[in-house]
């Protein structure tokens, strides 16, 4: 059995954003909302272990809590209720300025589709895969150091080439579905996905499910970005059940949680044996000290099948709202 050094990082950074940095402009009948988010900030990260090498650094950096963004929603009225909408989204990074995907404009999101107050809303395009979800159950606000960091970034990144179906709230109940189509001629499951996403609120308690599968080129499930070598802390071509609650307590907000990865065909094609699933559990809290200033809270425990690995991540934080 083997144990994780415990990774301790601390940064001070400046965060601005505004779900709404405007209001909304009308351009006829096409009805524009922009939006933006930047972060920057300086970090200092001990006990770090990277090709042999092991230290602490300082780095002045961007994107440590969360990506910086710019995007646009739109909204044009078609009929009977019915609108047509859009959505465009860039990430950067504001120590060079540059995109997140190798220049490309709209890395996050570039879609479009229909809504219907009464029968929801269907988008096709590009899309934050809907694993990001998780967003929603992570006491440390899916950023760097949290839900995603155990288990290699696993719900974070990108649906290219998918369709989202997203249901209006009936009863307190919303569901999301997303395909992403992988494109082979030959094999439609190859670089393919599918996944749901179930959310529940009543009061202050709200539940949320999310189940998704990812292949690789391949249509395998051997999880990581080097063919074969998947389970080496990189989950990213497998699959996932992840399970969680939060429930608002006066000016606290409990989150727990529950995430099984699994990818059952890691170390395809070689001899060794590779972990093929990993188990993460959480707790945290967020509490509002004041109507701006949020203190943040959260351990995290991670253990794998094979290897018998077990790691800890215990983190804390605070939020100051500008």
């Amino acid at each position: 059995m083997s144990k994780s050094k415990l990774i301790v990082a601390a940064a001070i950074a400046a965060v601005f954003q505004s779900a709404s940095a405007y209001d909304a402009l009308k351009i006829g009948d096409v009805e524009i909302t922009p939006y933006a988010r930047v972060v920057a900030g300086i970090d200092y990260t001990s006990n770090i272990m990277n090709t042999g090498m092991q230290g602490s650094r300082v780095q002045v950096a961007s994107n440590q809590w969360g990506t910086s963004w710019w995007g646009l929603n739109l909204k044009t009225p078609l009929s009977d209720g019915w609108n047509g909408v859009a959505h465009l989204e860039s990430g950067f990074g504001t120590n060079d300025g540059q995109s997140n995907n190798n220049g490309t404009l709209f890395n996050r999101r570039s879609n479009v589709g229909i809504s219907n107050e009464q029968f929801g809303e269907l988008t096709v395009g590009n899309h934050m895969w809907i694993a990001n979800d998780a967003y929603y159950l992570d006491p440390m606000a899916h950023q760097w150091i949290g839900l995603n960091t155990l288990v290699g970034g696993r719900n974070w990144g990108i649906g290219p080439n998918t369709l989202q179906y997203t249901t209006p709230v009936y009863a307190g109940l919303q569901a999301s579905y997303m395909h992403m189509a992988g494109g082979a001629i030959d094999d439609a499951k190859r670089g393919s996905g599918d996944g749901i996403s179930l959310s529940y609120t009543q009061g202050p308690l709200n539940l949320r499910l999310i189940a998704d599968q990812l292949a690789d080129q391949y249509g395998r499930y051997t999880g990581g970005t080097v063919y074969g070598l998947g389970s080496q802390g990189e989950w990213k071509f497998s699959k996932e059940v992840l399970f969680g609650g939060t429930y608002q307590l006066g000016k606290a907000k409990l989150f727990a949680g529950y995430n099984r990865v699994t990818a059952p065909q890691a170390g395809y094609a070689t001899v060794a044996k590779w972990d093929n699933k990993a188990e993460q559990t959480w707790i945290g809290i967020n509490y509002k000290a004041t109507e701006k200033l949020t203190v943040l809270g959260a351990a995290f425990h991670l253990k794998q099948d094979v290897s018998g690995k077990k790691s800890n991540l215990f983190a804390t934080g605070v939020n100051y709202d500008w």
